[in-house]
């Protein structure tokens, strides 16, 4: 080396040079590495400038110390100034960054000597899913570089040492490591719970927020909605939280947001700008009232007025102010309401008036309560303006309070423009075929003389002094039977002989049948006729079932006949005509009313009635002298008598011979048994007249009352 010129000794060690330069004078230098071999590593001539790099591995000795033991000390010489040189580093040396997302480090290069060269970049140690770019690829220190690290979702995590390389034209090759941590790729869901919900105007829907951690570290979430209706709002509580979190949603609504159907947006933002958004359908319905007034309907005269109340019930769950108006009202009617607006539940006063010129007609006049967010309702009430009286109501009949009657009863109507002075009565046998019959004062009125099991139908009409208000709806009823031929003649009934109509309970006419009555001797109904027969002997079931015979025959003409009559029709008189319907008769009244003939000669002994002299008499006949028990259902050993006496030789009643009356039986021979008349089976005594023996007939009627 030519030392007539002026050279310079650097050495650095690392980015660290040591300072002054020393100065080089004649005494030349000898730098020897202990690897010699790599002592002198390159050289490069540049006109008449020639440089050496080599590399020297120091080891500490006895007096000198080396704090970075093993660095590289480059060793430049030149003249005048110092040689190539430069150095490299990366900031920030370690770094973070999950999957999916890019870093950009800056990569420095600084120049350490007095010339420079261009120094291109590489990287090394790049994981799959990774990719690196230089930004510019090579520059002329000093000079920074940004370097895009960008990874894929798809990266496995871990931690990576990357080598970034530095290689100047001359072939001066720097080193700098980054560490680069790749963390999970971060991702959340979000959900909402309920999925939808469904509201009125001015209501409020409720649901969670749940944003759940999927991969990668916990992140804040920040909740929004967006898509709501005009006058709505949503409110979270919180607003944000940390993954995995949930947040309580509110959607209000105004009484004017507009109805209908909605998917409003549910988004969270996380703090490294992720964003999850789900869909929430709103439906918004208009608010829900109802309107009813009580009563439903009224009736005034012109020139009055009638009260009604209004009452509103709240069926959304939050109430709003209704306003109460009566549209399209008919000339001369108004309307008005006390208070005119008010939020339900709650109640109005509505006083509905006609003038003196509003003529008589059926009214139907509409409420209508509007809502502020515009929903309404309406009701309706009936209003009849009338100066006659109003029709009848409750018109109503029944059968009786006796036989060939019919009760009718009615509530009275609105009197009109005056009082009701009357109530017309009409009555015929047909549908709408009714007539005037009677007119009445009071709200009720019995319908007489008419003929039982005929139906009967009734209109009423109200009159006052402006005329006579319209006819009521038509009821109709059928008039009962008497249950006897008593009761028919003392209602009047009937007074002539003949057939009459009899039932029985009085009520239901299925079981109502006809029957003979004796009106000229007080009402006796016939029960039962005799002739020559045995059919009605002591021992018949005639007398004790309810078994009819012939009682198709309602004549007087003698026959062997039972009639329904003997088995139902109640009486206090019994009566037995000999020879005659209604002369030559035995009669006996009891001390209480008996149910029915079939219910007296059901039953056991009875010691009373006719004596034995009245039977001789009435049948011709005498029995024998001694005995002489009479009554019903006699047994006198030998001889039973439904109704009669009988007679024996003996002054007992332990073996009589001899019987007169109706239903008689002998105990030794049935050709001795017979309907009505005499038995004789002995007359010992000589006290027998008219009686031989054997049985003698007689036509009898049995009637009752």
């Amino acid at each position: 080396m030519d030392f007539s010129q002026e050279y310079w000794l650097e050495v650095s060690i690392g980015e660290e040079r040591f300072l002054p330069r020393e100065r080089l004078t004649s005494a030349p230098y000898s730098i020897r590495a202990s690897t010699v071999e790599r002592a002198i590593q390159s050289v490069r001539r540049r006109g008449s400038r020639i440089s050496r790099t080599g590399t020297i591995i120091l080891s500490e000795l006895p007096g000198a110390t080396i704090d970075e033991a093993g660095d590289s000390i480059f060793i430049f010489f030149g003249a005048g100034g110092g040689a190539l040189n430069y150095s490299l580093s990366v900031e920030p040396p370690v770094d973070t960054v999950k999957a999916g997302f890019s870093r950009y480090p800056q990569v420095k290069l600084e120049s350490m000597g007095c010339e420079a060269e261009s120094v291109s970049l590489a990287i090394e140690g790049l994981p799959e899913g990774v990719s690196a770019t230089f930004t510019p690829l090579s520059c002329l220190p000093p000079c920074n570089v940004t370097l895009h690290i960008a990874t894929s979702e798809s990266v496995t995590a871990g931690i990576y040492p990357l080598t970034i390389i530095a290689n100047s034209i001359s072939g001066l090759r720097k080193v700098a490591v980054y560490t680069l941590t790749i963390t999970p790729p971060f991702n959340y869901a979000m959900r909402i719970d309920p999925s939808s919900a469904t509201l009125d105007q001015g209501d409020t829907a409720r649901a969670v927020v749940t944003a759940s951690l999927i991969t990668g570290f916990a992140e804040n979430v920040a909740f929004s909605v967006s898509g709501l209706p005009t006058g709505a709002f949503g409110t979270f509580s919180p607003n944000s939280c940390l993954l995995s979190c949930g947040s309580n949603m509110t959607i209000s609504t105004s009484t004017t947001t507009p109805i209908g159907n909605y998917n409003i947006t549910i988004s969270g933002m996380s703090t490294g700008g992720l964003v999850r958004t789900i869909t929430f359908p709103l439906t918004v319905n208009p608010f829900r009232f109802n309107l009813t007034i009580s009563p439903a309907s009224d009736t005034i005269a012109p020139g009055a007025q009638a009260q009604f109340t209004l009452r509103n019930s709240l069926i959304s769950f939050v109430t709003q102010r209704v306003l109460y108006s009566a549209p399209d009202l008919p000339s001369g009617i108004s309307v008005t309401f006390n208070p005119d607006r008010c939020s339900p539940t709650c109640s109005s006063t509505v006083v509905v008036s006609a003038d003196t010129t509003v003529p008589t007609n059926n009214y139907t006049i509409a409420i209508v309560g509007t809502a502020i967010g515009g929903a309404t309702d309406t009701v309706t009430l009936a209003l009849r303006v009338t100066k006659y009286p109003d029709k009848i109501t409750n018109l109503a009949c029944t059968p009786g309070p006796g036989a060939a009657s019919i009760s009718l009863t009615w509530s009275a109507p609105f009197q009109g423009a005056s009082p009701i002075v009357r109530y017309r009565i009409y009555r015929g046998t047909s549908p709408g075929g009714e007539v005037l019959v009677d007119s009445t004062t009071s709200t009720s009125y019995t319908s007489t003389g008419l003929t039982p099991g005929t139906q009967y139908y009734f209109v009423v009409s109200a009159v006052n002094s402006h005329g006579e208000g319209p006819i009521s709806n038509e009821v109709s009823c059928i008039p009962f039977y008497y249950p006897s031929c008593k009761r028919i003649y003392d209602a009047g009934a009937g007074t002539t002989d003949g057939v009459y109509w009899i039932d029985p309970d009085t009520g239901s006419i299925s079981n109502a049948f006809q029957a003979y009555c004796d009106m000229t001797n007080g009402g006796y109904t016939l029960i039962m006729k005799t002739s020559n027969s045995t059919t009605f002997s002591y021992f018949s079931n005639y007398w004790t079932t309810n078994n009819t015979l012939n009682e198709s025959d309602l004549t007087l003409n003698a026959n062997t006949v039972k009639y329904p009559s003997f088995n139902s029709v109640p009486f206090t008189t019994i009566r037995g005509c000999v020879g005659s319907p209604t002369s030559n008769c035995l009669t006996h009244t009891f001390g209480s009313t008996m149910a029915s003939a079939l219910s007296l000669f059901s039953g056991g002994y009875r010691n009373e009635g006719p004596d034995r002299t009245a039977f001789q008499n009435t049948f011709n006949m005498r029995t024998q002298c001694y005995c002489g028990s009479r009554g019903f259902n006699v047994n006198c050993a030998w001889v039973y008598v439904r109704w009669g006496t009988t007679g024996n030789q003996e002054n007992d009643c332990g073996s009589c011979d001899t019987a007169i009356g109706w239903g008689i039986a002998w105990s030794g021979t049935s050709s001795y048994d017979g309907s009505a008349g005499g038995v004789q089976s002995c007359c010992c005594d000589g006290c027998c007249y008219n009686l031989p023996l054997g049985f003698s007939y007689r036509n009898t009627w049995l009637w009752v009352k």
